[in-house]
């Protein structure tokens, strides 16, 4: 339903989208068609020697993406991308991003799209399931409409560590400057303007690249950032979400985080009932879809010996839960930042995000949130996306959108329904 629903959002948007003016026009290429490899077979996505010795964002292999996505509509060119990257635990890691070339780009932009694939599985990293995945080419198909150069990592990095905010904040940030390493080879045009955008899982890794920006990349300066259905506080979500629909979303994120912590990872399993680990663990080869089926309306808390709240109070747990999944502490954003929110969102409370704005705005944050009062949080995917669209157009002018404090902060009420009126109009078709 949510895939009808964007493409719909997404034909009604046509005409702003076809409204930019044109800039550059490039010929598509027609590069020999590759069969796509699964990441966990595939030996492009590993890492190089010595790559340990390089720099963050060096590019370390570049190829023609596999697949189709040379053909997807609006690009002019693909390209796999294997870079440098820090993992939380601030040691050398390897992560692959997607660059889309557009065939006309109408002002110097490049928007890093953070798709919320929301996985343990690296077979679910994006540079592999963009191939099929019709959701997420909608964003990078519409960015590209709009003559924006467009950046996709696979900011869970190889280990698919999921809700690991250090590894994916790093991850996102090194895959822009692995961009930038590569402007000749791209034709960015002098000048361009870097922006990220990112919803639910996809805003967890658009947050954190913005917190840890000002330490680990002070010499890059976004022009803004779109971040919706934002996880402030993955604790949070796992108690809020326990035992409902989104209840999977639990295991795939003790099992990624703890990739990037491997005492964590022995502990967390030591407390798992042993009749229950094979079932635990099988996310690491499940698809998301697949995982979230499974372990949709499941006490997860059954799953371990004293319960899940124990396991989790453990300090080894607690220190790495701390240092990757409660935002806020680790630097306040430069650029504006958008962040639009369901009130009734079931999956992030909207409290986490108000708390985490409010700190940010009493140490010179720029933001402005937006509380809907319409939907949850798969419709705020839909209802909220244009006023991402048009908050990222306006800061790739240099400028800020209608109604965006140009300093400190502003939190709006909003009613903004699309899935209601796409729904309505397939109901009278």
């Amino acid at each position: 339903m949510l895939k009808n629903l964007l493409v719909a959002s997404t034909v009604l948007a046509q005409g702003f989208l076809a409204a930019a003016a044109p800039h550059t026009q490039r010929t598509p290429p027609s590069p020999p068609y590759v069969d796509p490899i699964s990441p966990s077979l595939d030996p492009f996505y590993t890492a190089t020697p010595d790559f340990e010795k390089t720099a963050p964002g060096t590019v370390l292999k570049i190829r023609p993406a596999a697949g189709n996505l040379t053909d997807i509509v609006g690009a002019a060119a693909a390209f796999n991308v294997l870079y440098r990257t820090t993992d939380s635990q601030f040691k050398p890691d390897v992560a692959v991003t997607t660059i889309f070339v557009p065939v006309t780009d109408t002002q110097p932009a490049l928007v890093s799209i953070q798709l919320p694939y929301n996985s343990a599985n690296v077979d679910d990293s994006p540079s592999f399931t963009l191939n099929t995945d019709v959701l997420s080419q909608a964003e990078v198909i519409d960015s590209l409409k709009l003559g924006w150069f467009v950046n996709v990592p696979d900011f869970e990095g190889t280990r698919a560590s999921f809700t690991a905010g250090v590894m994916s904040g790093h991850a996102t940030i090194d895959s822009v400057r692995a961009s930038l390493n590569l402007r000749e080879k791209l034709g960015l045009p002098e000048g361009t303007r870097v922006a990220l955008f990112g919803y639910s899982g996809g805003s967890l890794a658009t947050e954190w690249a913005t917190e840890l920006a000002v330490q680990y990349a002070p010499e890059l300066e976004f022009a803004g950032a779109a971040m919706g259905g934002l996880t402030a506080n993955i604790t949070s979500v796992m108690q809020t979400i326990d035992n409902g629909p989104f209840a999977g979303l639990i295991v795939s994120g003790i099992v990624g985080l703890s990739s990037q912590f491997p005492p964590v990872r022995d502990f967390v399993l030591s407390q798992i009932k042993p009749e229950n680990l094979t079932e635990f663990l099988s996310v690491l080869a499940l698809p998301a879809a697949v995982a979230n089926i499974q372990f949709a309306f499941r006490n997860i808390s059954d799953f371990f010996v004293n319960g899940i709240d124990a396991a989790m109070a453990d300090p080894i747990v607690k220190e790495a839960v701390f240092s990757d999944q409660i935002m806020g502490f680790h630097g306040v954003p430069k650029p504006p930042v958008l962040a639009y929110h369901a009130v009734n969102d079931e999956v992030t409370p909207i409290a986490d995000v108000e708390e985490l704005v409010a700190r940010y705005c009493e140490v010179g944050g720029n933001f402005l949130l937006t509380r809907n009062s319409a939907g949850g949080h798969l419709e705020e995917f839909v209802n909220g996306r244009q006023a991402a669209f048009d908050f990222l157009t306006a800061v790739f002018q240099g400028r800020l959108p209608e109604g965006f404090p140009a300093d400190g902060c502003a939190v709006r009420d909003v009613t903004v329904d699309v899935v209601a009126q796409l729904a309505a109009a397939a109901a009278a078709a």
